[in-house]
């Protein structure tokens, strides 16, 4: 069986990010997988205040801007990341 997942998001390299003092933090993940030869082609931001970057054609995963206005004082916001993840594996498009 095969798998892929969007693991160990984090806010400038903070997996727990509150009170890093950034208003735009950048956000890195990794994925593991078990598919041979699997690249990133492209990936998805989601906040949870519904902003998205829409699909993204990209193999960027580190420090990858942040996608939506600059946070407030004490403002939270969550990040889906990967929610559309491509690849190629095998010359086979996985998703």
């Amino acid at each position: 069986m095969t798998s892929l997942n969007v693991e160990q998001v984090t806010f400038e390299h903070h997996q727990e990010p509150l009170g890093i003092g950034e208003r735009a933090p950048r956000l890195s993940w990794i994925i593991l997988t078990d598919l041979p030869g699997w690249l990133q082609q492209a990936y998805e931001i989601e906040l949870s205040d519904g902003t998205s970057t829409g699909l993204i054609e990209s193999g960027e995963s580190v420090l990858v801007p942040w996608p939506g206005e600059p946070l407030g004082s004490r403002e939270r916001r969550g990040a889906a990341c990967g929610r559309h993840v491509f690849a190629c594996a095998s010359g086979r498009a996985a998703r």
